[in-house]
């Protein structure tokens, strides 16, 4: 039995998931912008656990109508396969009529978001989010237009009880202004990030996901004194994983 919602996001609240200077890193006017959201939410029963899938969908439009600076965008040409894909996830949103979205003819993504909780129990939804996808342009990278938005989503998922952000997204190709920490945690924040779920619930796909060293993504404490720590010591070891690569690899080099 489940009770699903979903529905279109007043402007203010997807605004509120983006940086107030967005339109200034753009290089346009807040006119020459808009932002479209949508809300989902489904209550279930686990094994006699009450719990919620709840995700946004958010995006940061320029508004061709207003200016054409930016008139030719599209995601579907990006080398990141994931990106493209989110040129027909908007063209179905904009063709959904159950979402009022006529306005978004003459509109396209500058940045496209989407944030999940991957069902948690119903009394604390949101305690763990995940930045399912962050969708952007090739051509306004290293503007610092990446840290400004994570630190932005961080600051609102507050508002919701989130204490760690998962980040589906390449480390090494992140701005490491942002101060995340790489996949590869320790045991002791692996326990506390398994603790925002019911026990067993999907308990070896979360593990997978969201803490193994394998995986590209990163993690960031939404308590900014605690990511500053656990920033410096994931660097260390990071540190100490790029030393013994070096010393297995010279080894190798030796026995040639």
């Amino acid at each position: 039995m489940t009770n699903k919602t979903e529905l279109a996001l007043d402007y203010e609240k997807v605004r509120s998931f983006f940086p107030i200077d967005l339109p200034k890193l753009f290089e346009l006017d807040e006119r020459e912008m808009d932002f479209f959201g949508i809300y989902h939410n489904e209550d279930k029963v686990h094994e006699g656990n009450s719990v919620v899938s709840r995700s946004y969908y958010l995006a940061a439009l320029v508004n061709n109508q207003v200016t054409t600076k930016y008139s030719n965008l599209s995601f579907q040409g990006s080398r990141n396969k994931w990106i493209s894909l989110e040129d027909n996830t908007f063209r179905e949103l904009r063709a959904d009529k159950r979402f009022g979205s006529n306005h978004l003819e003459v509109k396209y993504p500058l940045l496209a978001l989407w944030i999940s909780n991957w069902c948690q129990p119903i009394e604390n939804p949101f305690r763990f989010a995940e930045l399912l996808r962050y969708a952007d342009h090739e051509q306004f990278r290293r503007r610092g237009i990446a840290t400004a938005v994570l630190d932005q989503v961080c600051e609102r998922m507050r508002l919701e009880g989130t204490e760690f952000v998962f980040v589906n997204y390449n480390w090494v190709d992140w701005s490491k202004q942002s101060e995340v920490i790489p996949a590869g945690i320790p045991k002791r924040i692996q326990n506390e990030i398994m603790g925002c779920f019911p026990a067993g619930y999907y308990h070896e796909e979360y593990d997978a996901n969201f803490v193994d060293s394998r995986r590209n993504g990163f993690f960031k404490f939404i308590d900014r004194a605690r990511n500053s720590i656990e920033h410096k010591r994931a660097m260390r070891r990071h540190k100490e994983h790029c030393k013994k690569l070096e010393r297995y690899f010279a080894e190798l080099r030796k026995r040639d």
